[in-house]
């Protein structure tokens, strides 16, 4: 059960993390109406600023039998 709600955590947190980006290529796209920045500046941009705001990262590991 533990290892359900960590992975259901990490969904949602990657879910915010995506919804944020998406506002913030949208806004971008609407404030520069598509003049002097290139569809992927916008959206390296978007997701950069996305990450940063997300903060540090916590990664979720599970230790499998007969692995080293």
């Amino acid at each position: 059960m533990d290892r359900t709600r960590k992975l259901v955590e990490q969904w949602n947190e990657e879910e915010a993390l995506w919804r944020r980006y998406e506002e913030i290529r949208l806004a971008l796209r609407l404030t520069t109406g598509g003049c002097f920045v290139t569809d992927d500046q916008i959206n390296d941009w978007a997701w950069l600023k996305a990450i940063k705001e997300r903060g540090p990262l916590n990664c979720i590991g599970f230790s499998l039998e007969g692995s080293r």
